[in-house]
């Protein structure tokens, strides 16, 4: 599955089939039985110049992202489950306005909503979303009018097909309470427990809806496996024995027993006609029908994607505006000391105290000058491509529709977002929408096997 696609249908979604289990227990401190907190896995450690790269990224992360197959991105309808499901929803215009400045509207480690930016984004932009002072004729014609782009390079496979779907069923799984079902290794269910040692319950022994993947080792040894076979509304003895070097004395080398209830067992729909016609009814009668257009939309994307990563390799200009680059310059410092305050934030939530004194130089791994060289570079390189892709749109004489416009709004959040970026920037960024939906829709694809 492409980079893109998989951002833009990655769910957490959740549910449960009773009442209860929709109050599942969510806090992070460790019940008793637990052989190590029940924390995240640590960040991956940042990189030199890696965490600051995505601060602003190039216009060629556009790729394959202005058509990404829509129909992944549908939440579940209200049925007949009683399902809790959260998407991590990435839509058409939100793709798109993840390139170049716009990455700085954050989101917290706890996913709320994007903070406010405070910084002008529509600083040296004109009402119509052009830069001020541009001087197009010293950008480079990349001439890519009927481009000729190599079948090899946007094909879009069979297994990506399917991949996407099992994706797609994903975002519709939900806990299920049929008793005819049996837990089994892998499966990640739902259950509640309660621990006593010589007949005594201990502190931390007992919780309810509690999720739990068999054979993850999120439990002490031998816990899991003595659920599989299960059904749920079953009830479950657990015998287990306490390492020795178990972190609570108490508890260390101790014989407990827990008596266990499965509430339910985490289900994705198997991906059928059936399924298809209850949640992907736009976009087929049939699951045949439905892989068709996905493999066209995947097609259509990875056109893209080679367009924009073509745009961002070749992009040329020698008469940069002084005042356009060095409000960039301060967007990719804003940027940067964004990510770097919620970098510290995040690194905190998950018990790395240490990170609240971190400095940003530990952060970007740069000395003072590299990083103001690193600053000019990125703000270089960002102007050109947005002096690039103004001169495609101004050359093809090309407009802004209501519906590419609406987009880019949403995706910032609503009229809000007016007020927020400004509607010259979310111009800006629509006219990157426009300029590689109209080359798309003029390319060639050459090389293409005969049926």
């Amino acid at each position: 599955m492409n980079e893109e696609f998989n951002e833009s249908v990655e769910t957490e979604a959740q549910g449960t089939a009773t009442e209860a289990a929709e109050t599942e227990v969510t806090d992070t401190t460790e019940p008793a039985l637990n052989g190590a907190p029940l924390e995240a896995e640590a960040p991956v450690t940042h990189k030199k110049g890696l965490i600051i790269a995505i601060a602003v990224a190039s216009v060629a992360l556009i790729a394959g992202l202005i058509c990404v197959v829509i129909f992944l991105l549908k939440k579940p309808a209200t049925d007949d489950r009683n399902t809790v499901s959260t998407t991590n929803e990435t839509s058409v215009s939100e793709e798109v306005a993840s390139t170049g400045e716009s990455v700085s509207d954050n989101e917290s480690v706890s996913g709320s909503e994007p903070s406010v930016p405070d910084f002008d984004f529509s600083a040296q932009l004109t009402e119509e979303g052009f830069i001020k002072g541009a001087d197009l004729s010293s950008v480079k014609d990349l001439n890519l009018m009927g481009m000729e782009i190599p079948y090899g390079s946007v094909t879009y496979i069979d297994d990506k097909v399917n991949a996407d779907l099992l994706e797609a069923a994903s975002n519709y799984a939900f806990y299920d309470d049929n008793p005819e079902l049996t837990v089994q290794n892998g499966n990640t269910i739902n259950l509640n427990y309660s621990g006593s040692i010589d007949g005594v319950k201990f502190d931390g022994g007992t919780a309810e809806y509690q999720t739990l993947t068999i054979g993850s080792g999120q439990f002490i040894d031998n816990f899991e496996e003595q659920l599989i076979g299960a059904h749920p509304g079953d009830d479950v003895t657990v015998t287990v024995t306490f390492p020795e070097d178990y972190h609570s004395a108490d508890l260390a080398g101790k014989e407990a027993v827990f008596e266990c209830k499965v509430n339910s067992i985490y289900k994705t729909p198997e991906v059928n006609d059936e399924f298809v016609q209850k949640y992907l009814n736009d976009f087929g009668s049939n699951l045949e029908e439905v892989k068709a257009y996905i493999k066209e939309q995947g097609v259509k994307s990875n056109i893209q994607s080679y367009i924009a990563n073509y745009i961002s390799s070749n992009a040329e200009a020698y008469d940069i505006p002084a005042d356009y680059l060095d409000n960039m310059k301060n967007l990719v410092k804003y940027t940067i000391n964004q990510q770097f305050e919620e970098y510290k934030t995040y690194m905190v939530y998950y018990g790395y105290y240490d990170a609240a004194n971190m400095t940003l130089a530990d952060y970007t791994g740069l000395s003072d000058e590299d990083y103001e060289t690193y600053v000019a570079d990125t703000a270089l390189e960002q102007v050109t491509l947005d002096l690039t892709y103004e001169s495609i749109f101004k050359s093809a004489d090309l407009t802004i529709s209501d519906d590419d416009y609406n987009q880019i709004v949403n995706y910032y959040g609503g009229e809000d977002a007016v007020n927020t970026y400004g509607k010259p920037y979310i111009l800006q960024t629509a006219i990157k929408y426009s300029v590689i939906s109209f080359l798309e829709e003029n390319a060639h694809v050459i090389d293409e096997p005969q049926e």
